[in-house]
């Protein structure tokens, strides 16, 4: 794992204290990077040498920084990156005494500082249109190996110190550039780069203990980390007690990003205890012993598991495992975009090969493709690629878009009508522009991503005139808009919409599903141009779903509007805005965005659980009818859950939620590409996997991986076990994760899917009302559903 410490070096000598390498008793150091070895900065970091290179006063007598009056350099002296390594790793070097794992490490540590110092190593300098940013392609690490926790566990870490100079191409030694806009900089591109570079460095673990007979198992972490296969869990939870430490505090943190887990590595730090190196041996011998681990014979008894675990498989070459991890890779790219980096190939490739491929044969295979002009570089940097799959895909859409059937006649221009709907005169412009042009596709750019005045007039203008469909790329979004409608119904189409005749808004994709074949039936010709198709964060579409969307459309002779969100452009990538430009479709500009006119009041809190509680105090004192227009916005995931919590307590001292509950488990599903459903590592145990036809319908749940074989161990819905290739599995499998949810009577869930069978539809809501034997009764109105809790999509 990599860590990252933005704030500057300061106190250099700490990382020479003797608490921070106690059970090795000797300080592994050494400078690494091409400015140091032009520095004459190489073999051992002294501790003198580091000081004084972190002042900013180089071997070579240039000064980095400001030289004050009084003689004192003010210079940012560095920046600690910190790798950890797996805590398997670290057991197998440490307390079992195989030094080929602490090797290993280095390795991996010094492959990825060679990556940052290729690709992030940036100057400033002076130039004809003010100030440039030039590659210099050298950097200076001082890498010092520690062996053990603040808890005491082993714990293989090397500090990297990334030194704050580089030499430019003139020869002149500055500071490392920055950027305040994140376009340049040095660590600016580490920190956009964390989990690649991460990535890296697993990669190059994972290869190492295969060549040693060892296999990896993932640990479901949300950033892919992984132990030896076959190591005793308990051992690694009671030699892990620092990593516990660090999750107690994200915990109060309210957030479990990577920043947050760098924050909370710091903020939970504290003073070690001081022992011999003997007696931490002693400590982890017994602490081994005790759960039946020899650590002298531990290594050759996981090899031993590695062997019997294996079966028979047909062999593929290394070569033929190559071009399948980055073909696999190409392929995944190709189903979500038009056009990828070449980081998105490679870090992908990692992804799909991790323990099979080195990091540098990925990059020369990808390289072969590039050569082979099956990536086709759209730059001269050879930084941004497409593919003639998705060159020919890009042409199709354009040729579709320019093609598209034009309507016979567009809506008539009313303003009398549009000035009652809207008193926003961009909108008035774009809605009755839009409507009236006889082009079968057109786009509107909103400024605002969370407006829904230009959708709600766009409707209401509309809706004598023809049937109105809205789509969304996301279920979540659907939903949304249905609720946002419903609760301001300003005209009676809109009311009887609300009141559950039909739905709104449905996702594009199940629009796609159910009127794929619909031009085969009978009486089809009847449905020609009597649609308008509008669809919202248009931004947001799969190449693929627009592709089959224009075909449905325009069999139908429909209109289709696409709402593009410019705000949600920022920081998105997009491949949409692009085609649409270069298809040349009509567009309108809307400026959308509220001038704002809350009220804000701010309520003092002096903690995190007393800010929760009230929030939660406030919400539940409002009416019942004020709850249902109310939303509660927080910082993260982790948060908001705990806001519910604390609401649903509220709820039942107030007796609205009994305090009886009920575990029920809810299906989330997982959004795998093709790809990556054909890996079996892209699996975790206890994911459902569900396969509906118009015949039937096939549940398995995931009992175990084996990566190895590429395959899962599944148990149908009678019970039966069987193994399951993933090579086998087909687009038309649907993933989901179960999670726990606790419920009490009067509580009130969101279908998140529909559920023929039971009744379920999407984005209504359901009130509890009683618990049965084998489930719950659940309440839309005057109908009573009973679901079976092993079997719900359900939402809180």
């Amino acid at each position: 794992m990599l860590s990252l410490r933005v704030k500057p070096i300061k106190m250099p000598g700490y990382y020479f204290d003797k608490e921070n390498y106690y059970f090795s008793n000797q300080l592994t150091t050494e400078w690494v990077g091409l400015s140091a070895e032009r520095q004459n900065l190489s073999g051992e970091v002294n501790v003198l040498s580091l000081e004084a290179v972190v002042r900013g006063a180089l071997p070579s007598g240039d000064v980095i920084g400001l030289k004050t009056q009084s003689g004192e350099i003010k210079h940012r002296g560095g920046y600690d990156l910190t790798f950890s390594a797996p805590k398997s790793v670290s057991y197998l070097g440490l307390v079992c005494g195989h030094k080929e794992f602490i090797d290993l490490h280095l390795n991996a540590v010094k492959t990825v500082l060679k990556l940052i110092e290729k690709e992030a190593a940036e100057a400033r300098k002076s130039g004809k249109e003010g100030m440039e940013y030039e590659k210099t392609g050298n950097l200076c690490f001082a890498t010092i190996l520690h062996d053990t926790s603040r808890e005491l566990d082993p714990q293989l870490h090397v500090h990297a110190l990334l030194m704050n100079f580089t030499e430019r191409l003139d020869g002149k030694w500055r500071a490392l550039a920055s950027d305040i806009s994140r376009n340049h900089g040095t660590m600016e591109w580490i920190m956009d780069n964390q989990i690649f570079l991460g990535l890296v460095y697993r990669s190059e673990i994972a290869l190492g203990l295969k060549e040693m007979g060892l296999e990896i198992e993932h640990t479901g972490d949300a950033h892919g980390l992984f132990e030896i296969k076959h190591f005793d869990k308990t051992l690694l939870e009671r030699m892990s007690k620092r990593r516990t430490q660090v999750e107690e505090h994200i915990k109060g943190m309210h957030s479990n990003s990577l920043k947050a887990y760098d924050r909370a590595t710091l903020d939970s730090r504290k003073s070690k205890e001081v022992v011999s190196p003997e007696e931490l041996r002693m400590r982890w011998k017994a602490e081994s012993e005790a759960l039946g681990v020899n650590p002298a014979t531990y290594l050759a008894t996981l090899k031993d598991k590695t062997k019997e675990s294996h079966t028979p498989k047909e062999a593929m070459s290394n070569n033929q495992e190559l071009d399948r991890s980055v073909l696999d890779a190409i392929a995944h790219l190709e189903e979500k975009k038009l056009t990828f980096t070449y980081q998105e190939v490679l870090q992908t490739s990692l992804y799909f090969s991790l323990g099979e491929q080195g990091f540098e044969a990925l990059m020369s295979r990808i390289d072969q493709e590039i050569d082979a002009q099956n990536l086709i570089a759209l730059n001269a940097e050879n930084s941004s690629f497409t593919t003639s799959k998705l060159i020919n895909k890009e042409q199709e859409l354009i040729k579709k878009i320019v093609n598209f059937t034009h309507q016979k006649k567009g809506i008539e221009r009313n303003m009398d009508k549009v000035c009652k709907l809207t008193d926003n005169e961009s909108i008035q412009k774009a809605v009755t522009q839009a409507l009236f042009n006889k082009d079968g596709v057109v786009r509107i750019k909103q400024q605002s991503a969370t407006s829904r005045e230009l959708l709600s007039t766009l409707i209401d203008y509309s809706q004598d005139s023809k049937i109105i469909r809205i789509l969304c790329p996301s279920a979540f979004s659907a939903n949304t808009i249905n609720k946002d409608m419903a609760k301001s119904a300003p005209t009676l189409w809109q009311w009887i919409l609300s009141i559950g005749k039909q739905d709104l808004c449905e996702t594009v994709a199940g629009f796609n599903y159910r009127h794929g074949s619909e031009h085969k039936l009978p009486f089809f010709h009847s449905k020609k141009e009597r649609e308008v198709l509008i669809v919202d964060e248009a931004q947001r579409l799969a190449p693929d779903e627009m592709n089959t969307l224009l075909s449905i459309a325009d069999k139908r002779c429909a209109k289709v509007i696409f709402l593009e969100k410019s705000q949600s452009l920022s920081g998105f990538k997009s491949d949409i805005p692009d085609l649409l430009d270069k298809a040349c479709i009509k567009s309108f500009e809307v400026d959308d965005r509220k001038v704002p006119a809350t009220s804000i009041n701010l309520i003092e809190a002096q903690t995190v659980e007393g800010r929760i509680l009230k929030t939660a105090q406030m919400y539940c004192n409002l009416p019942v009818i004020q709850r249902q227009n109310t939303k509660v916005f927080t910082v993260s995931k982790l948060e908001a859950k705990e806001v519910n919590e604390a609401i649903r307590t509220q709820l039942k001292e107030q007796g609205e939620i009994s305090s009886d509950e009920k575990t029920i488990n809810t299906l989330t599903r997982i959004p795998l590409t093709l790809s990556e459903k054909k890996l079996a590592k892209s699996y975790q145990s206890n994911w459902i996997l569900i396969h509906n036809t118009r015949t039937e319908s096939k549940k398995f749940t995931v009992l175990g991986i084996n990566e190895k074989d590429n395959q899962l161990i599944v148990r149908n819905s009678n019970g039966a076990r069987s193994l399951l290739a993933a090579k086998n599995i087909t687009d038309s499998m649907q993933i989901y994760e179960q999670t726990p949810l606790s419920v009490g009577i009067g509580d009130q869930l969101v279908a998140t899917a529909s559920l023929s069978f039971e009744g379920l539809k999407i984005g209504n809501q359901y009130e509890v009302t009683a618990f049965t034997r084998h489930g719950i009764k659940i309440r839309d109105g005057k109908r009573s559903i009973h679901l079976i809790t092993s079997n719900e999509s359900i939402s809180h």
